[in-house]
């Protein structure tokens, strides 16, 4: 099953975007490797930087376009 089905089926309840630079399986994926995967290795740490995420209501209702949105850091509401 995909990714996307799952999303759909609200089986993953969040799903967020990670810069490329600090993505280990880029440099497993990608013909121009980055540091984040060597970083890992050396030090066996993770340091993930997010660039948006997907916000849905809580509830559960027939997904659409219209019940999901994308945020970034910048377009964050404030509390």
């Amino acid at each position: 099953m995909c990714l996307r089905q799952s999303y759909e089926r609200q089986e993953i309840t969040e799903v967020r975007w990670i810069n490329g630079n600090s993505n280990p399986a880029d440099a497993m994926t990608k013909s121009k490797p980055c540091r984040a995967l060597q970083e890992l290795i050396d030090t066996n740490k993770l340091r993930i930087d997010v660039d948006g995420w997907v916000e849905r209501p809580p509830t559960k209702r027939t997904p659409s376009s219209k019940s999901v949105r994308f945020t970034t850091p910048d377009t964050t509401p404030a509390l």
